[in-house]
């Protein structure tokens, strides 16, 4: 499934294509689905849709990235009224240099600092003139409460990984769906094509047989009646083919239309239907777990409920006071030179550190006791939500298990009627053959083959879309 996501991806940020000549020659059954995906609009939006959210997870990732800070200043200050002691003219120029990350298991924040800074001075009391004074400093802060070991920062995250799937179903859910769309398409065109295939063998049956009956007529063995009722027959089948035709015309239309494609672009379409079935024996339960472990449309609500869900715990453990235990440990040293600092740093000489609790509190919580509500109203929307589109897919799985059966045992039938209609036919023939049948037998029969030829193709047709229904409902991929 990934695998062709990550194909879908890079046709979302593709510009639609015209079709080459070669595309056009033959369309099969996978080759409209292909090029129906390339040019469905609401594709490239779900396309885009994932690669936007990828970014926002990519968002969330950051906050681990550590932080840089670099800065340089100087500072001259003069004093027209100072003693010679206090001085009155001095220089400071100073350079520091951070490093700060924020730790995913822990939620917590880790400081490395490094300053440097050198004092000019006309003043007295300055020990070393110029002064250098250098500072290495680790501190870490953790929060103890609210966003404790940094679980709402982890949830964030895993709600951002799941908006993510979320893109990615919403993505197959319209691919299904499209996929189905033309699926049903090209077999409606496949049973036109079929339909008119019949009426043309039906038209050339009834010109054979009055080819047959005019020697007859001639030989006296014949009425003229019975040449006249062949020739209206004919007429009418003349006629059907014209209906016929504009039938197969339309089903090409709606195709194209399906496929993004112009309905005066020029297409071959391979839509013969494959008469090789394979019986799906579609047990009611069965089908029923499958749509509820596959759907993407319901999956999309499970995981839309665990958002809720983490959204809920996220702003109860919002409400709690922001407390956080912070320390530092520090080394400086103050000299004649850079040089004597580093020494002495290196040695240990003068360590500093720091522990200390950070207290922040909000008397009433107004905000955040309203974002806890709101969070719980949001969740039972999405439990009434998962609920009726479980009914719906229960209903949907009883019907198309019943359907499914249904036209499998009514394609059968129709094979079976098939088969003995032209048996009957044959026979006919042959009675009439023997002068021990009437015109009004053959053409009648001949009429009953027709029909029973279109009824097994509609019958494999109907049996054909029933199985792509299946596939949809249940969730499976192509």
């Amino acid at each position: 499934m990934y695998g062709k996501i990550k194909v879908l991806i890079m046709l979302a940020v593709m510009p639609a294509v015209s079709l080459g000549a070669a595309e056009l020659a033959d369309m099969s059954l996978e080759n409209c689905i292909a090029i129906g995906i390339k040019n469905n609009i609401d594709i490239r939006k779900a396309n885009i849709s994932v690669l936007s959210a990828k970014e926002l997870t990519n968002q969330k990732n950051a906050q681990y990235e550590p932080g840089i800070r670099y800065s340089v200043s100087r500072t001259d200050s003069q004093s027209s009224g100072a003693n010679p002691i206090y001085g009155s003219e001095s220089r400071i120029n100073t350079m520091s240099l951070g490093l700060n990350k924020k730790l995913s298991y822990t939620g917590g924040v880790l400081g490395l600092d490094w300053k440097n800074e050198k004092t000019d001075s006309d003043s007295q009391f300055l020990t070393f003139n110029p002064l250098y004074d250098t500072e290495l400093t680790l501190s870490y802060s953790q929060p103890l409460l609210n966003n404790a070991v940094g679980i709402n920062d982890q949830k964030t995250l895993k709600i951002s990984k799941m908006n993510e799937e979320i893109s990615i179903l919403t993505l197959k859910n319209a691919e299904n769906r499209l996929v189905n769309q033309i699926e049903k398409a090209y077999f409606s065109l496949g049973y036109a094509v079929e339909y008119l295939r019949a009426q043309k063998e039906s038209l050339d049956r009834s010109k054979e047989l009055l080819e047959i009956n005019r020697k007859k007529f001639k030989d006296g063995l014949l009425e003229e009646v019975d040449i006249i009722a062949t020739e209206a027959v004919i007429t009418v089948q003349e006629a059907s083919i014209l209906l016929a035709e504009d039938s197969v015309t339309d089903a090409k239309d709606q195709l194209k239309k399906i496929l993004g494609i112009p309905v005066e672009t020029g297409c071959s379409f391979a839509t013969s239907i494959s008469t090789k079935v394979k019986h799906v024996d579609a047990v009611e339960q069965e089908v029923l777990d499958s749509a509820l472990k596959n759907r993407p449309d319901y999956r999309i609500l499970e995981n839309m409920l665990n958002i809720d869900s983490i959204s809920e715990e996220i702003s109860r453990n919002g409400r709690l006071p922001d407390l956080a235990l912070v320390t530092s440990y520090g080394l400086n040293n103050t000299a004649e030179s850079y040089k004597d600092n580093y020494e002495s740093i290196s040695s240990r000489d003068n360590p500093s550190w720091y522990v200390g609790l950070d207290l922040r509190i909000t008397p009433f919580n107004r905000l955040k006791n309203s974002l806890l509500r709101q969070s719980g109203y949001t969740r039972q929307i999405t439990i009434s939500q998962v609920e009726d589109k479980k009914a719906e897919i229960e209903a949907e799985c009883r019907n198309i298990a019943r359907r499914v059966n249904t036209q499998y045992l009514y394609l059968k039938a129709a094979r079976r009627s098939l088969k003995l209609q032209k048996k009957k036919l044959k026979l006919e023939k042959s009675k009439f053959d023997q002068g021990r049948s009437s015109i009004q037998w053959v053409l009648a029969y001949e009429d009953d083959l027709s029909n029973s030829n279109v009824e097994y193709y509609k019958a494999l047709t109907e049996y054909h879309k029933a199985l792509s229904d299946l596939k949809m409902i249940t969730g499976e991929t192509r």
